[in-house]
């Protein structure tokens, strides 16, 4: 909204009030590899699920004197987000190094046999 209070003063009043989410579900139950030559398995960020609220009020007067023009005003906001994810529930195999070893170093929930 912009209000004219005169030939010298002007007011720009705006408002937002919004949502978004994103979510994104990993379906895969598999164990993740890191290799040297690559990373393949399963997904070690299965699951994301995101949102947000967010209210924001902006307030800008303009005036002018003379040959001078100032601009002053505000921005305020409010934002209210939610972050769950759900990380490597599966576990992986990180192997450091090509050469001669057959020896995996297990993290997360699967142990190797």
């Amino acid at each position: 909204m912009t209000t004219v209070f005169s030939q010298a003063v002007l007011n720009e009043a705006r408002f937002l009030g919004g949502t978004s989410s994103f979510d994104q579900n990993g379906r895969s139950s598999r164990v993740g590899v890191e290799h040297p030559t690559g990373t393949f398995g399963g997904n070690v960020l299965a699951s994301q699920n995101r949102g947000e609220t967010r209210f924001q009020f902006v307030d800008n007067v303009t005036f002018q004197t003379g040959d001078h023009t100032f601009k002053v005003g505000a921005d305020v906001t409010r934002s209210r987000t939610r972050v769950e994810t759900g990380f490597n529930r599966s576990g992986s195999f990180i192997y450091g190094t090509t050469r001669g070893s057959s020896r995996a170093t297990a993290t997360g929930s699967t142990t190797p046999t």
